[in-house]
């Protein structure tokens, strides 16, 4: 077969691995900054503002390397792409932690 032609199977395939992707990197996240902001605080009770906010950077941070990994299949991924993507991500976590 020829890997330069895109059948419906394999766009489906790259999206089903980019999503499956996504969600074991958001579900990993998350699960590492909940512990990490339980190990923070001396409280055992997590509240939800840190709940929430493990559940927000692990989306963003799941968005991130998702893309990061999509322009590297793609050969379009460069250190500028990824300084630009991490400034962007940042400006949103920093809008909704000044929200």
């Amino acid at each position: 077969t020829d890997p330069d032609v895109f059948l419906f199977g394999k766009i489906s395939s790259f999206l089903l691995f980019y999503l499956l992707f996504f969600l074991m990197i958001t579900g990993i996240s998350i699960l590492s900054f909940t512990w990490l902001y339980n190990r923070m605080t001396k409280d055992e009770d997590l509240t939800l503002l840190e709940l929430s906010l493990s559940v927000r950077q692990g989306i963003l941070l799941g968005m991130l390397l998702t893309i990061f990994a999509f322009l590297q299949q793609m050969r379009l991924f460069f250190w500028w792409d990824a300084i630009l993507l991490f400034g962007a991500i940042l400006l949103v976590e920093l809008h909704f932690l000044t929200r």
